[in-house]
């Protein structure tokens, strides 16, 4: 059985697909490029398509790693928005 996605993992597959690298993922949420590595690597246990395609000079997004953008996407807007309308802010 497949885990489930946590919120930092939704945080990490955001910056992979956005940064196109572990490492530059990894500098944009300040942590190390094995632990990006590790956790999307998690999330690939038990999963018969992968989201993320490594080649040579960057990670890519498969058709299912497309599709885990747009509701990993959404999902965090909805958070912010949550959290900005009870809070005045998302920080």
């Amino acid at each position: 059985m497949a885990r489930q996605w946590q919120w930092d993992d939704v945080r990490i597959f955001l910056a992979v697909s956005r940064d196109g690298t572990f490492s530059g993922a990894a500098r944009a949420l300040g942590v190390d490029h094995v632990t990006v590595a590790r956790r999307i690597a998690s999330c690939s246990i038990d999963r018969p398509m992968k989201q993320i395609a490594r080649n040579v000079t960057a990670e890519v997004l498969t058709l299912r790693g497309l599709v885990t953008v747009l509701f990993s996407s959404i999902l965090r807007a909805t958070v912010w928005t949550l959290l900005e309308s009870r809070y005045g802010s998302a920080e």
